[in-house]
């Protein structure tokens, strides 16, 4: 709760307690860190920064991460940066390459760009500027070429193309045009006939009455 300055976590006893509390405990306190240096009434960092220092500052790693950002750049799926800036997906694995792109966002800035780079970048949220604004003052760069210039440090190959769905073939109980046409010109016979009757009834009936 950065608000509250308050941190609540449950952590199961056992062999893999003290993994778990290097890893949840700087996750949490980098939230707070951040919403402390940051807090001003006109925006929030946009979540891939905040949630990618929460994943660069844990002193064990998601053990999943790895493997789920190398799958998305081998499949060439990986999110766009700026898609990161407000709430991540709720889809269970597109949330948990959300997190994994945002740590590997936050890191690439900080090895790459620098961590001045990183600090400038915390240090501009206190001042009212949007998501683009920030980066390029800070990094000197669009939220773009950030994209372009992170992907090409993973190697990344490019987006594979939208899935198609196939149509289905015509299988053998599907009707074909002709059969098609042959049952519309039946219907639409017995309706005429149908048609013609009610209108003979009609007719016999009013002739009964007057007779």
């Amino acid at each position: 709760h950065p608000e509250w300055n308050l941190i609540v976590a449950e952590i199961d006893p056992g062999n893999a307690a003290a993994a778990e509390v290097r890893r949840m405990v700087p996750h949490e306190i980098s939230h707070l860190i951040l919403h402390q240096a940051t807090a001003n009434p006109f925006n929030t960092p946009p979540n891939w920064l905040d949630e990618g220092l929460a994943v660069y500052n844990q002193e064990t790693p998601d053990p999943q991460f790895r493997g789920v950002l190398d799958r998305a750049i081998t499949e060439g799926r990986l999110i766009p940066v700026r898609a990161l800036n407000s709430s991540f997906p709720s889809d269970p694995d597109q949330a948990i390459l959300s997190y994994a792109q945002s740590g590997s966002i936050v890191a690439f800035i900080a090895d790459d760009l620098g961590e001045e780079k990183l600090a400038a970048l915390v240090a501009v949220f206190r001042d009212e500027v949007s998501y683009a604004e920030a980066v390029d003052r800070s990094l000197g760069m669009t939220i773009d070429e950030l994209d372009s210039a992170w992907k090409a440090s993973l190697d990344y190959q490019g987006d594979a193309p939208p899935e198609t769905s196939t149509p289905a073939k015509s299988g053998g109980s599907e009707l074909s045009r002709n059969q098609w046409l042959g049952v519309v010109a039946c219907t639409g016979l017995f309706a005429l006939a149908g048609l013609a009757l009610g209108i003979v009834g009609v007719v016999n009936y009013r002739r009964l009455r007057h007779a």
